[in-house]
């Protein structure tokens, strides 16, 4: 299990971005609920890929928000500038003890105890 960054998924929507798709479809994977947010509140999002989301986390395990990953949050937000999402999302893989699968390795490289995925670099 792995929990997939928000910027995965919104890679993912872009109809050519046929390889990631695949490990999408091949990867048991979660997201937090802040990557539904981020990407349903993504600005530039075509029909096809509306379709796309639309279908996706209408399948897509949820975590919600829950008091320990928001005290995991706060705590990663007092030792380094975070964003609220990415404090949350990093939070959530962390508390959750499980990889994430991001393309924004360098946001998340410091954090103690998280394991970082980029399918886009294997």
């Amino acid at each position: 299990m792995v929990l997939f960054d928000s910027n995965i998924i919104i890679s993912a929507s872009k109809p050519d971005n046929v390889i990631l798709r695949d490990f999408i479809v091949l990867t048991q994977h979660s997201i937090s609920i802040v990557s539904k947010i981020e990407v349903l509140g993504y600005s530039n999002i075509s029909y096809a890929e509306h379709t796309f989301l639309d279908e996706y986390f209408a399948k897509v395990s949820i975590i919600e928000l829950t008091h320990e990953i928001v005290e995991v949050a706060i705590a990663l937000r007092k030792i380094r500038r975070l964003t609220l999402g990415d404090s949350v999302i990093a939070a959530t893989a962390r508390f959750m003890g499980i990889p994430l699968v991001t393309n924004s390795e360098k946001d998340f490289s410091w954090i103690e105890g998280l394991t970082i995925i980029n399918p886009l670099k294997q």
